[in-house]
């Protein structure tokens, strides 16, 4: 294997690792706010009919800011 082409390899793993970085900081953000909202309880207390009230209380809300 040439120096070239053992910098190249290099070069992908290196942009491997940021992604998987990026990937993990990503799913450990998603991970601690499903902690978070579970250990709230609302998840509980809101079926998928309340949520979409909700969404659409606060669209409304919204548009009539505007």
């Amino acid at each position: 294997m040439t120096f070239e082409e053992m910098r190249k390899m290099m070069d992908k793993l290196t942009r491997q690792c940021g992604d998987l970085a990026e990937h993990s900081i990503r799913q450990r953000e998603i991970l601690d706010r499903r902690i978070s909202y579970r250990s709230t309880n609302e998840s509980d207390y809101l079926n998928l009919e309340e949520r979409l009230e909700a969404i659409e209380t606060r669209r409304k809300r919204l548009e009539n800011r505007n």
